[in-house]
């Protein structure tokens, strides 16, 4: 994901980048909500853990990078609400998917 680093466009929406990847991890995250495997044996599935968090600090790691090449543009609260937009986004989207116990881990 750090291949399609560029300044965040005007709008500060989440970029391109980050949709695409959602949506691919929203299809694996359904393929294996719907999985013939019986939900107790995947209640510590810490492979499942592993690749969510394979998907998601790249991620981040990328809307970070990409606000910090805001910050010289438009100042500090324009970079906030870039990385704001990014994580919130990207916690919609795990959510409204994932409905299992989630952990929220902090990212600072």
């Amino acid at each position: 994901m750090l291949r399609f680093l560029h300044p965040p466009d005007a709008t500060l929406s989440p970029p391109l980048a980050l949709r695409d990847s959602t949506q691919i991890l929203r299809e694996i995250i359904a393929v294996y909500d719907t999985s013939l495997v019986d939900e107790s044996d995947r209640a510590n599935d810490e492979d499942f853990a592993k690749l969510l968090e394979k998907a998601v600090d790249p991620a981040v790691e990328m809307c970070e990078r990409m606000a910090d090449m805001r910050k010289g543009n438009g100042g500090d609260w324009e970079r906030d609400i870039f990385l704001i937009n990014c994580l919130g986004y990207l916690q919609v989207c795990l959510a409204v998917l994932y409905r299992r116990k989630l952990t929220i881990i902090a990212y600072a």
